[in-house]
């Protein structure tokens, strides 16, 4: 039995071109991120653009609960995992509003601490704590 091995193909780039195509893999197509009710939302992706849609109104309320949590930690903050779960908002709904404040400048990475499986995670903070 003779196993070929797949070779992917060299390129000078790993982002996506103007049309969204990806370089390094050709066949998949990388639609680009727009906005969907304000919203970042995949535009070729109905489910997606439903999601944006139906957490529009919830978004500012998640945000200052996130960022209420940040404050209340302090100088120790969080990792993705440890702030979603104090929170109580799943994965899908608190990471992009913690992008949000990332670059806002509200949130700023200050390290890495383990995760409940053991695995390497960022840990953020508010901006202006020190140390």
């Amino acid at each position: 039995m003779t196993v070929e091995l797949f070779e992917p193909p060299r390129v000078k780039s790993r982002r996506p071109d103007a049309n969204g195509q990806s370089p390094l893999f050709p066949w998949v197509n990388c639609p680009r991120l727009t906005s969907t009710s304000g919203l970042p939302a995949i535009v070729e992706s109905g489910t997606s653009c439903a999601a944006a849609r139906k957490i529009a109104d919830a978004v500012p309320r998640l945000r200052d609960r996130l960022l209420a949590h940040f404050r209340k930690l302090g100088r120790y903050g969080a990792t993705d995992e440890e702030a979603a779960i104090a929170v109580a908002i799943q994965g899908n709904s608190y990471r992009p509003r913690r992008v949000a404040l990332a670059r806002e400048g509200l949130i700023v990475a200050v390290g890495k601490r383990l995760t409940r499986s053991g695995n390497a995670a960022r840990v953020w903070r508010l901006a202006g704590e020190v140390g």
